[in-house]
């Protein structure tokens, strides 16, 4: 099967998501992920791979892109049902960083960034 540069993107910031995950959601057994309409055939895939590297299940609840966003910052405002993991819009990410809603991943991934595309850090 061949793919395109975008699905290729894609599935690469998606193996970064899940691939930061790995060791900070250690001592859970189930990871919550709200997650948009990425193609099924490349995100179950990178998922289940991360299930079986790391032993941690991820729960993904998919969503339209059109309610993703406006359902996440529901749930980080009122700060409840909040997700273990979830993808950051890149024009939103200063604005949940400056509201506390990131984690920052320096330490858990230093001397270990050549695993990881570039842009998705």
């Amino acid at each position: 099967m061949q793919i395109g540069r975008r699905q290729f993107m894609a599935g690469a910031a998606s193996m970064a998501f899940l691939g930061s995950v790995g060791r900070a959601g250690a001592q859970s057994t189930t990871l919550s992920a709200p997650w948009m309409g990425w193609p099924e055939e490349q995100v179950t895939p990178l998922m289940e791979a991360f299930e079986k590297a790391t032993g941690i299940k991820v729960s993904a609840e998919r969503l339209p892109i059109a309610e993703l966003f406006k359902t996440l910052e529901v749930r980080l405002q009122a700060r409840n049902e909040l997700p273990d993991v979830y993808l950051v819009d890149g024009p939103l990410t200063a604005s949940y960083a400056a509201r506390g809603h990131l984690l920052d991943l320096d330490e858990m991934l230093s001397g270990d960034l050549d695993r990881f595309v570039p842009t998705t850090l």
